[in-house]
């Protein structure tokens, strides 16, 4: 008798041990599910950020584009006004005057980079020109010139040092063109960021990510030593609505 209840004492203990691991091994599938979950929406969350990064990206090309093709137009259209002989001073000096307020609105657009050169050499042949400087002939090849260089700067990638403005405060900073699209810099008091379009104007986004951070380092160094080509993380700015 006292061996048999021995042995259901055993058994019921073994059982009970039993139970309580299964409970456990329930708890334990039940917050690998629960990860498992949390980690499938972060994956989706990802994927549909990168969607809406490669949407933007593909935006962007588009705009630009479009904004070379208008360009590429209107210098066949000067050209074309220069070479009739029946155009005279009067109405050719108009035709510049048009283009170059045209073309101080794409500079206004276009990303700031050594900006204030760009936008001295255009106010510098509209100046010339009305004080007949110049002629109105060669004000038109100076004006397509300019207008030549900066579909080749948009197709370029560049690395200089200018001023920038943050915080209303102006610092010397490298930086760093992608095309006609994207700047990075990195100031001499260490801060990273990109230009970015907010308000109907550019903004230059310091970013606090050192991740970032050393992606836009990494890029820098390798336009430094002149290696223009390879594969790149970067962040990207805000798109911008409209042009």
């Amino acid at each position: 008798m006292f061996l048999l209840l021995f042995l259901g004492f055993n058994a019921f203990a073994n059982l009970e041990d039993l139970t309580q691991k299964l409970v456990t091994l329930r708890g334990d599938v039940e917050v690998l599910a629960q990860e498992i979950e949390t980690l499938k929406k972060t994956q989706q969350s990802a994927l549909d950020s990168l969607v809406i990064r490669q949407a933007n990206l593909e935006s962007d090309i588009q705009k630009e584009s479009f904004r070379k093709k208008q360009m590429e137009t209107r210098i066949s259209e000067i050209k074309n006004e220069v070479s009739k002989k029946s155009v005279g001073d009067e109405e050719l000096v108009s035709v510049i005057n048009d283009a170059l307020d045209e073309l101080n609105h794409y500079l206004s657009l276009s990303l700031p980079f050594n900006l204030e050169k760009r936008n001295q050499e255009v106010a510098k042949i509209k100046s010339d020109l009305n004080a007949k400087l110049i002629a109105p002939h060669a004000a038109a090849a100076k004006l397509w010139s300019f207008m030549e260089d900066e579909l080749r700067l948009s197709k370029e990638n560049t690395l200089l040092r200018q001023t920038i403005t943050i915080n209303d405060q102006q610092m010397l900073a490298s930086v760093a063109k992608l095309g006609a699209m994207y700047l990075y810099f990195k100031t001499d008091s260490g801060l990273y960021g990109l230009a970015q379009w907010k308000n109907s104007k550019w903004e230059y986004l310091v970013l606090e990510d050192e991740v970032d951070q050393k992606n836009i380092s990494d890029l820098m160094n390798s336009m430094k030593q002149q290696v223009r080509i390879g594969y790149f993380v970067l962040p990207i700015p805000q798109i911008r609505k409209s042009l």
